[in-house]
């Protein structure tokens, strides 16, 4: 492994150098971040790290899904612990035209979403508080919190937030909608918002909520991502837990068409809000990459599909019986807590080094679903035939978006994507690359070329967790005006837009 992640550290390099300087934030210059920091060493003290050998500083830095992000030093990393840390963090920051970025779980793989090179770092990992308060079934949350931290906690307490399908990723997710295990009932992870903290550009710390002076603000955060404010705190409705079914179905290349065929039909089909589905093809490029795998039974195969079934409640094997009928390899899934539910990927570790994420939007209730889908699958493989020896992982995640997800978002007041009824679905495609392959860059390349051959769908809403950040993302939300109006009034001088990653407005 520790090879892997040498080579990983190669590869990213070569792909900062010779593509992703066109995203890198250029509002100012790396001695900007450097007087930021002296001035921020003064005034939080310890909380400011700008040794590069400091265990604070490497772990801040290191520590993300896409080793791209990890190549990105800034001037300084600042842990705060409280909120007028991040105000005096940000003043300071204004004051002397810094760039910035801001790092809760660092799951973001575009690059500079979440990392800086000569900026200031602000790391959230040090706030973690969270409550409940029981009498209006509300969590209330700091962006240091992963859901790992949070599942436990909560289901503990015999309720949930809705979250990451994945314990690992962090808070932060849901700024980009967050899609989860419970969406069929409850919407994205954003539409439990019932109040935000949020720090604007300019130092002021406000709270948006949908009725208050800061509604508008409130909106644009509901999935809209980071590029109206920092926020600092979720207030959030959570739901009653009790058992769960979940597991996943492990099937072998021979039924790539018919576990997509039947998620498909799934997504059109299920009137049960309680159960959720993913279908994700992966692609094994690199042999010894399978060693890390948590089952056995793949071990030596190179495709397959992991089909996560989930059911909120102590038994959904009726539900999901058109994917138990299909053959397969392995079946996991079984009665047991959220909390392991969300711990049950077991390729997470596969998607170490550099990471590209691309994402799709398709109806799957036109006259050419089917073969809209038979064609992106079919693409899919052929670039996976032909690009052997320029990738180590690959994967092709069908996520549906069930009727159900778009009432709930509605009846909770809406969100920034405004999106048309469902169904219909999104697709996750991966690219990780962590040798120093030196037709790499082309691979990436190829790789765009192969998702664009099955154009989204214009009237449906790009899902920026999973979006490249070349992909228009927030044209592609029916509440795209109101979010333009928004950042006017929040970031008047665009100032996150040029010194901070993250989707574009032009």
């Amino acid at each position: 492994m520790q090879f892997l992640l040498q080579w990983s550290a190669l590869i990213s390099l070569i792909l900062l150098v010779s593509s992703s300087s066109a995203l890198l934030p250029t509002g100012s210059s790396n001695s900007a971040g450097q007087a930021a920091c002296a001035q921020l060493s003064k005034l939080l003290g310890q909380k400011v790290s700008s040794i590069p050998l400091d265990p604070a500083y490497i772990q801040s830095t290191q520590k993300y899904f896409s080793s791209q992000q990890a190549q990105n030093k800034p001037s300084c990393v600042v842990g705060p612990t409280s909120y007028s840390d991040v105000t005096t963090a940000v003043k300071v920051i204004r004051q002397f035209n810094s760039t910035l970025a801001i790092k809760a779980g660092g799951h973001q793989t575009n690059n500079y979403w979440s990392s800086t090179a000569g900026g200031v770092l602000i790391d959230m990992i040090d706030m973690r508080a969270k409550t409940y308060d029981s009498s209006t079934q509300t969590a209330y949350y700091q962006p240091g919190n992963k859901w790992s931290d949070l599942y436990p906690y909560y289901e503990n307490l015999g309720v949930i937030p809705v979250g990451g399908r994945i314990a690992d990723v962090g808070s932060g997710l849901s700024l980009g909608g967050g899609l989860s295990f419970l969406s069929g009932q409850y919407g994205l992870a954003c539409d439990s918002f019932k109040a935000l903290d949020v720090v604007l550009i300019d130092g002021t710390l406000v709270q948006a909520t949908a009725t208050n002076q800061y509604k508008d603000l409130f909106l644009s955060l509901k999935g809209g991502g980071n590029q109206f404010g920092i926020v600092v705190g979720y207030t959030v409705d959570v739901y009653p837990i009790g058992d769960t079914w979940g597991g996943v179905l492990i099937y072998g290349s021979d039924q790539f068409e018919a576990v997509y065929q039947s998620v498909l039909n799934f997504t059109n089909e299920n009137a049960d809000p309680k159960a959720a589905v993913i279908g994700t093809l992966e692609i094994i490029g690199l042999p010894s990459v399978v060693d890390v795998l948590t089952y056995p039974v793949l071990k030596g195969l190179t495709q397959f599909i992991l089909l996560f079934n989930v059911y909120d409640g102590p038994d959904g094997s009726e539900v999901f019986k058109q994917f138990t009928n299909i053959p397969h390899i392995l079946d996991t899934r079984q009665k047991q807590p959220y909390t392991n539910i969300a711990n049950i990927d077991p390729v997470g570790n596969l998607s170490i080094g550099s990471v590209s994420f691309r994402a799709g939007s398709h109806s799957s209730t036109s006259s050419t679903a089917s073969a809209t889908l038979k064609q992106a699958l079919d693409d899919f493989l052929d670039y996976a035939d032909q690009s052997k020896g320029t990738y180590d992982v690959l994967s092709f995640d069908m996520q549906p978006v069930p009727a159900s997800l778009v009432q709930a978002s509605r009846a909770k007041g809406g969100n920034a994507q405004d999106s048309v009824d469902g169904p219909y679905y999104w697709i996750n495609y991966l690219h990780s690359t962590t040798l120093g392959y030196p037709s790499a860059q082309q691979s990436l390349a190829d790789f765009k070329t192969m998702v664009e051959k099955t154009p989204n769908d214009p009237t449906l809403p790009i899902f920026l967790n999973d979006a490249n950040a070349d992909q228009p993302i927030l044209q592609s939300y029916r509440a795209f005006d109101q979010l333009k109006a928004a950042k006017a009034k929040y970031d008047p001088d665009n100032y996150l837009s040029t010194h901070m990653g993250g989707p574009s407005f032009s």
